[in-house]
């Protein structure tokens, strides 16, 4: 399914609780000289005008993001801030995985519509990115674990719209798989918290693979969605 575009949510309250995570993650990542490789299953189109009628059709972004940066609601030492205090632009993971992520580091950007693609193409280069256009599944089993010389230690992003329901089950098992061929890996996987509550399962089958992992979630007001949560499985350690 194609039909989801994020860009009439971006700067929202989900995007907000999910870019200070990874924000804060990647920063602690590469205090370790260690190269990484970061993957992304469903990139988007990496920079989003916050100008457009398609972003000020909704009011996420007003409510989220701009609303947190009015209130001076964001630490001005978190590593998010420095992302975001430009109103007009909101960059998704991609732009900021670019931003912290070093030259020695990789980033392989997955994203199946063609419409996003092209936008991830134009804001998104450099010679330690690499874009397909292509299923993010099914391509991310294709290129782990990293062959030598590309770095081992790595972060997965799984962040699909969850417009097809039966991504909530499949996520665990797919996980599975990808910690089976690539154990050195971190993954972070972000779900909605929606009424129906279809994610409950999917976060005990995951934690089932890692019980150690907890989910950390927000919850909204206002919004269609009544919050957001992140798991992090294998997370690395620091002291």
């Amino acid at each position: 399914m194609l039909s989801y575009q994020h860009h009439y949510h971006a700067g929202g309250q989900a995007d907000v609780h999910k870019h200070m995570a990874l924000c804060a993650l990647l920063t602690e990542m590469v205090q370790d000289p260690t190269p990484i490789t970061y993957v992304e299953t469903h990139a988007g189109r990496g920079l989003y005008d916050l100008t457009t009628p398609e972003a000020q059709k909704t009011g996420e972004a007003e409510r989220g993001v701009l609303d947190m940066l009015k209130r001076r609601a964001i630490p001005n030492t978190h590593p998010y801030f420095k992302m975001v205090h430009d109103r007009k632009h909101y960059p998704g993971s991609p732009v900021i995985a670019q931003r912290i992520l070093r030259q020695t580091d990789q980033i392989h950007l997955l994203e199946l519509h063609p419409q996003e693609f092209k936008h991830l193409q134009s804001c998104v280069r450099g010679n330690n990115v690499f874009l397909y256009h292509e299923d993010g599944y099914d391509t991310l089993l294709e290129m782990i674990p990293p062959a030598p010389p590309t770095p081992v230690r790595g972060l997965v992003l799984i962040d699909p719209s969850y417009e097809i329901k039966s991504e909530y089950s499949f996520i665990p098992q797919f996980v599975e798989e990808v910690q089976t061929l690539w154990p050195q890996a971190t993954v972070m996987v972000w779900y909605p918290i929606l009424e129906a509550g279809l994610h409950v399962d999917m976060v005990k089958a995951l934690q089932a693979l890692h019980p150690a992992a907890i989910p950390a979630e927000a919850m909204f007001t206002n919004e269609r969605a009544l919050g957001s949560g992140i798991l992090l499985l294998n997370a690395p350690a620091y002291p």
